[in-house]
């Protein structure tokens, strides 16, 4: 019940709400607000729990071109590397980057208590990672105040999640998952501006493509498939917002709109990750 937008659209896959905070490129975010508690009508709904709003980085028309590279090594062969560009041309700035991410696991602190799944002491059971994104976005200011900007964000990764270390696989369902394919795509279009003297507005429309497979292992050895669910999400959203203040308070109008089509397929697995023999209907929502 908590809403991620970056540059004013919705981060959030709707089929369950998830939102995967990597997918934005961490060298292009230039400022974050959060609006706790139950926020505004302008975020629309599923926001009980607030919202958080990322904006991207961008220079101002007088900054100078700027290219910046960013790489660092960790503990598990953590490796991280971001090549960004950021720069202005008349009435035009812009930005760029390109990531990379990728480590072995995640390292666990001495005396952790993870009685089952957990052969290895020091890593974390199937905690691997490999992310690489990109980013794009231009904003063109016009004479009136009124900017409108385009953003392309693209992600695509592969991910192992941890299994639960406090259950008995002899007793309980334990999810032994991979996510060998992760990505997530989005155009955004935003503006803000002024409506007469007195009147802003601000606003987004984006289209965002959602894919991804879960690979269910009998055990925590992921050496013996049992069963797969291949999503696809595919959503179309906008939010309009205009306000005008007043001499007491201020008037406020916000309209949203999201539409959404989830398509899922589930398999039985044979051992060698082959499907089973048999049908497997897709489910559309």
């Amino acid at each position: 019940q908590t809403a991620v937008l970056f540059d004013g659209a919705l981060l959030n896959v709707p089929w369950d709400y998830r939102v995967d905070m990597s997918l934005v490129p961490a060298g292009m975010v230039g400022g974050v607000s959060v609006a706790k508690g139950v926020p505004p009508v302008e975020y629309g709904t599923n926001v009980l729990g607030g919202a958080v709003n990322l904006t991207s980085r961008l220079f101002e028309r007088t900054g100078q071109p700027v290219t910046e590279l960013e790489v660092s090594y960790g503990s598990e062969t953590h490796l991280r590397g971001i090549l960004s560009h950021r720069g202005s041309n008349g009435p035009v700035a812009y930005a760029a980057s390109l990531g990379y991410s990728s480590t072995n696991g995640a390292p666990l602190p001495n005396g952790a208590v993870l009685p089952f799944s957990q052969p290895n002491p020091a890593v974390r059971t199937n905690s691997d990672t490999r992310i690489t994104n990109g980013f794009g976005r231009a904003i063109y200011h016009f004479n009136n105040g009124t900017e409108i900007g385009v953003s392309v964000l693209h992600l695509d990764a592969e991910k192992g999640v941890a299994p639960e270390g406090h259950k008995d696989p002899a007793v309980s369902t334990v999810r032994f998952w991979r996510y060998p394919v992760w990505r997530n795509s989005q155009v955004i279009v935003s503006g803000e501006g002024l409506i007469g003297a007195g009147t802003q507005w601000k606003g987004a429309a984006w289209a965002n493509r959602f894919e991804q497979t879960i690979d269910q292992y009998t055990s925590a050895s992921y050496d013996t498939f049992d069963a797969r669910e291949e999503d696809h999400d595919v959503t179309l959203g906008s939010r309009l917002v205009a306000q005008r203040d007043l001499s007491v308070g201020a008037i406020k109008l916000a309209v949203n709109a999201l539409t959404s089509t989830h398509r899922q397929r589930d398999l039985d697995l044979q051992a060698n990750g082959l499907p089973a023999a048999g049908t497997f209907p897709t489910l559309e929502y």
